[in-house]
């Protein structure tokens, strides 16, 4: 998220409510039914998915209240540098959630989707990280590296503006995984296509065995750095595995030997 360092930085507290206070006494009967979101519902992409509710007297105590609109930052590791940041998307005109949660309410100086692109960013991720307190599982983003952060604020219709850019670019990214996830199941199809579900009763089994050679117990000649020498052999080992371009087939490797 790119913006212009003309516009003046404001901490973040002083536009926006950081952990506002919930209803009041007798705002809402103890059976009145609420949204409810737990934190595996504020998704890692900033999407929130709220598919429960709670009666009031259920979460009065041990949760976190919040709005609609409200932006939500899970203040928890690693849920924090998970990135778990969006806005609140709810019915009922309260809802509770996760304890875990910093609830930010803008003020009519920020919009609430500018605030959150703003908040997802690695920069903000990173400097929160060396602000957390405690140890171990229980590491927290304090409320105080929340209100005193600066975010630049340029005018409203601005803001809208740049926040409809980034979120064209979020859909972009959504719909790349998306696609990426349908081509991960395509070599299977294609597989299923021609030979069948090698799972099913009907599939022969045999084993590897039966159907290849082993061999091991060599040791490696010392070889030296590959650089694309022809003749000789790879020296393979398991990190090789990891480059890219041995994905599908043995190319490369760190090191060769001219003799084997």
């Amino acid at each position: 998220m790119s913006i212009q360092k003309s516009f003046r930085a404001i901490p973040i507290g002083e536009i926006s409510e950081v952990n506002p206070k919930g209803p009041g006494k007798g705002e809402l009967t103890p059976d009145a039914e609420l949204d409810f979101l737990p934190m595996a519902d504020l998704h890692e992409d900033g999407s929130v998915h709220v598919a429960d509710r709670r009666r009031y007297k259920e979460v009065a105590k041990g949760y976190t209240a919040f709005k609609d609109g409200d932006v939500l930052l899970a203040k928890i590791t690693p849920c924090f540098e998970n990135n778990k940041i969006g806005v609140a998307k709810v019915k009922t005109e309260w809802a509770f959630g996760s304890t875990e949660f910093h609830v930010l309410r803008p003020s009519g100086r920020v919009d609430a989707s500018y605030l959150t692109h703003f908040l997802r960013q690695d920069s903000v991720r990173n400097e929160g990280e060396k602000r957390m307190t405690g140890s171990g599982g229980q590491r927290r983003v304090p409320k105080a590296f929340i209100e005193d952060l600066p975010i630049p604020l340029p005018p409203l219709e601005e803001q809208r503006r740049i926040t409809g850019i980034l979120d064209q670019a979020d859909d972009l990214r959504r719909l790349r995984s998306r696609t990426l996830d349908k081509l991960n199941t395509l070599d299977e199809a294609i597989f299923h296509e021609m030979f069948g579900d090698v799972r099913s009763q009907e599939a022969a089994n045999t084993t590897l065995g039966e159907c290849a050679e082993f061999y091991s117990g060599n040791i490696l000649p010392d070889g030296e750095t590959f650089a694309g020498q022809q003749g000789g052999y790879l020296i393979l080992k398991v990190s090789d595995l990891n480059r890219p371009s041995n994905a599908r087939e043995i190319i490369e490797s760190a090191s060769w030997s001219p003799v084997c």
